[in-house]
């Protein structure tokens, strides 16, 4: 939960950043290109990563809550935490595990939402915003360059597999990862 501590405040604004990605770390290293950047040695790619948690926001969904409507822009990636969310298609109904970036896409390119993602039950959603998101790994030569090899390797992976879908998982891509 996104408490408001007051001691938190104390601390200097590298070291909060670093306590927060901690905390979303596990979260963040689903995405892989986050996950190949934390070994990388430099320090600026290192603030970058620890400053992506300023894009987070997380989020709790009623049963029955609308999270995003196929045909809408979309300007954030969703992961599960807990409870029950479904992506509808016109091939069906898929339940979201807490292994996938919904909308991952938006990060690397345009995106409109490709079906309907809805919450079953009350659920728990950590929220990415895409333009901070890339703001941020612009900062850098090497996360940008990262993040751009990465977005080609990924649109690179829809196009062959032709699925265009809001859950979508190269096991290629995430192999050399």
């Amino acid at each position: 939960s996104d408490l408001r501590v007051p001691l938190l405040d104390l601390l200097s604004r590298p070291l909060f950043r670093e306590l927060q990605f901690e905390r979303h770390r596990g979260s963040l290293c689903k995405l892989p290109m986050l996950k190949d950047l934390l070994e990388a040695p430099d320090i600026q790619t290192l603030e970058a990563v620890h400053s992506t948690t300023s894009c987070l926001q997380q989020l709790v969904a009623a049963a029955g809550d609308i999270i995003f409507l196929s045909g809408s822009r979309a300007s954030s990636a969703y992961l599960k935490l807990d409870g029950m969310l479904s992506y509808y298609r016109d091939q069906g109904e898929e339940l979201v595990d807490d292994q996938v970036w919904v909308a991952e896409a938006c990060l690397w390119t345009p995106w409109i939402h490709m079906g309907d993602f809805e919450a079953e039950e009350v659920s728990d959603l950590l929220c990415l915003d895409a333009d901070g998101f890339c703001a941020i790994l612009s900062k850098a030569w090497s996360t940008q360059q990262m993040a751009t090899s990465y977005a080609r390797q990924f649109l690179a992976a829809m196009q062959r597999d032709r699925i265009w879908s809001d859950v979508y998982v190269d096991h290629e891509l995430d192999s050399l990862n």
